[in-house]
């Protein structure tokens, strides 16, 4: 076969996996400031960006949030949920929700203060956080991780992973 019919299949192939959002956002909404969000609960080692039930934080294509938290150390575990409607679990909305997979919830800082996700479709969602900064995840040094002092702890990122 020639080398022209090769390089339209790979350009096809390309847009195709481009439309269903496998490589990526590009759809031109990508690449911009992240949102500072101060709302939700922190209540002791646990904080919700939404209550279960309540209204959820719009979340459409290249969106980032930059989350303030509150908790008293960096979070050590990050649960990302999503949705189609602003209270998607509401009995009269008829909705419903899933955990967060693939690129849909890339987060790309845990902090301090701080949670940054990014959603990397062009799909439009409604998005709530849960963290919790477990007591037991404080190293003898002071920091997060329990990894003795030597500064390489990381967040468990259940359902933000992977490809989507």
């Amino acid at each position: 076969m020639s080398s022209a019919w090769w390089t339209r299949v790979a350009g096809l192939a390309i847009v195709g996996l481009g439309a269903w959002g496998l490589i990526g956002c590009d759809c031109g909404r990508e690449g911009g400031d992240p949102v500072e969000y101060a709302g939700g609960t922190t209540v002791g080692n646990r904080y919700e960006s939404s209550e279960l039930y309540g209204t959820w934080l719009h979340y459409p294509g290249g969106r980032r949030y930059r989350l303030h938290h509150s908790l008293p150390h960096p979070p050590d575990e990050i649960l990302v949920y999503l949705g189609f409607k602003e209270h998607p679990l509401r009995p009269d909305a008829g909705g419903n929700i899933s955990p967060s997979a693939g690129n849909a919830a890339l987060i790309e800082a845990v902090e301090n203060d701080v949670i940054q996700i990014r959603n990397d479709t062009c799909s439009d969602y409604h998005v709530r956080v849960v963290a919790v900064a477990h007591p037991d995840a404080i190293d003898s040094s002071g920091g997060a991780g329990g990894n003795g002092g030597s500064g390489g702890g990381s967040a468990e990122t259940a359902g933000a992973g992977g490809a989507n």
